[in-house]
């Protein structure tokens, strides 16, 4: 798929995160996309995920445990209203 950029917000330290707005060429369809620290971006994790969040938690563990450094990512769909108040 192809997308257009609509706006960023790019990382800096006190975000420990960035943010890309895009709309997919093909349905229209603009999404927030985010990576950035693991403590940050979970905050940022819509309810009824819990399984997914203890795997991602188990990974993340996992992966500290073997000294490396990680980012975590994620994407939602956003309201046409939703990005214009962005």
């Amino acid at each position: 798929r192809k997308y257009k950029v609509l706006g960023l917000n790019p990382f800096n330290s006190s975000r420990k995160r960035m943010s890309l707005v895009v709309q997919c060429l093909k349905d229209d369809k603009i999404y927030v996309m985010l990576k950035g620290a693991d403590n940050k971006v979970m905050k940022r994790l819509a309810s009824g995920q819990e399984n997914q969040i203890k795997e991602l938690k188990r990974a993340l563990e996992q992966y500290s445990w073997n000294g490396l450094r990680t980012l975590v990512m994620g994407m939602r769909e956003l309201e046409e209203d939703e990005f214009l108040e962005w």
